[in-house]
């Protein structure tokens, strides 16, 4: 196992759980980022 470092963000937003509508407020960003990924 190695040490390396990776990036990650946590969002956590209050009243919001893992429903629809917490996924809904970042799927385009979401999306966006494996966009970028795969067309790289």
């Amino acid at each position: 196992m190695s040490n390396s470092r990776c990036e990650l963000e946590i969002r956590v937003r209050q009243g919001y759980d893992h429903s629809h509508y917490f996924i809904a407020s970042f799927i385009e960003d979401h999306l966006r980022y494996h966009y970028k990924k795969l067309v790289s």
